[in-house]
């Protein structure tokens, strides 16, 4: 019998040995738009327990009707610093960096891609 916890029916479906890999995986989102958003929203649902966030964008009026991340309260924040907010709050445990920036040849060595598990952009 597995105790019950946030995860407990995600851990009946794929097992503990999975549980762990999924929690023990450290995962790069680049973007956080109309994709990122809901790939950062679905992998924190999932139990995975780090990421990096990487989006220099704000939140603007004209993602409202297209973007998970968005309502009237955000505008004009940070995607990075709304998607931490609310991934929080799904799963306080979750280990989370931002990167308010852009994805350049000019800073890709702040990026240790051989420490991810996955880049999602």
């Amino acid at each position: 019998m597995i105790k019950e916890n946030q995860f407990s029916r995600t851990q009946l479906l794929y097992g503990k040995e999975a549980m762990n890999k999924l929690q023990n995986s450290y995962v790069a989102i680049f973007g956080l738009g109309g994709v990122g958003g809901y790939v950062g929203e679905a992998l924190v649902r999932s139990g995975i327990g780090s990421f990096d966030l990487i989006d220099d964008d704000k939140i603007c009026l004209t993602n409202l009707n297209r973007q998970i991340i968005v309502t009237f309260d955000t505008v004009d924040q940070y995607k990075t610093d709304v998607m931490k907010e609310r991934m929080l709050k799904i799963n306080p445990k979750v280990n989370i960096q931002t990167h308010p920036c852009f994805f350049l040849p000019e800073n890709a060595t702040d990026f240790s891609f051989e420490d991810y598990d996955y880049r999602c952009s």
